[in-house]
């Protein structure tokens, strides 16, 4: 009985699995070939000018999304317009990909690539970070009674099963019939109008 007991508890314990999507290719990894790569998480390449206003704009936007998205993202800066090596690596990258557009920053992420900053732009690559990381799930919030709003990520499936269970069981109105057929009963003196009247309820409940 102890050892069932510590099973279930063990059950409504959250356990995190992270892997990579399938669909994630690094197409820039062999070429720029960055110290301490991680093969765990989505690497994003910003390939940037020192000068540029819409370059810095994206390097403070990314400072958010490092720490938003820490367990799955690793990103890593190249300076093109004062580093000919990084220029070359990344004249290559687009080669690859078959990008034609000039300018910076350039971003990628697998096997996208984005040219300029926008608003739009800053969408498309951090949902690219959520497909290639898996993290989508983890990142949508969903209301549940009694624990309130929460990630998906941070819940465990089968507390949320037994919250739900308990609470979509109970019916107020159910009960107060229940209570009433109950007094009802015990008031019958004919056992076969009792079973009638119980079995009745059970059949339409």
């Amino acid at each position: 009985m102890k050892k069932k007991f510590l099973l279930f508890l063990l059950l409504l314990i959250p356990f995190k699995v992270f892997a990579l999507s399938n669909s994630y290719n690094d197409v820039a990894k062999d070429i720029v070939k960055v110290e301490n790569y991680d093969e765990k998480k989505v690497t994003l390449y910003l390939f940037h000018g020192a000068e540029c206003p819409h370059c810095e704009e994206e390097r403070v936007w990314l400072k958010k999304i490092k720490k938003e998205y820490k367990k799955y993202l690793s990103v890593h800066y190249f300076e093109v317009w004062h580093n000919e090596e990084n220029a070359k690596k990344m004249e290559e990258i687009k080669r690859k990909l078959g990008v034609v557009r000039d300018g910076v920053p350039l971003t990628i992420v697998g096997e996208k690539c984005y040219v300029g900053f926008s608003e739009s732009i800053s969408s498309q690559i951090e949902n690219s970070i959520k497909k290639y990381s898996g993290a989508e799930k983890d990142f949508n919030k969903v209301k549940i009674p009694i624990l309130g709003e929460v990630k998906m990520k941070d819940v465990s499936i089968p507390l949320v099963a037994v919250i739900l269970g308990f609470i979509d069981g109970f019916n107020p109105c159910a009960m107060w019939i229940l209570l009433f057929l109950i007094n009802l009963l015990i008031g019958l003196k004919d056992k076969k109008k009792a079973w009638l009247l119980g079995f009745t309820f059970l059949l339409i409940s």
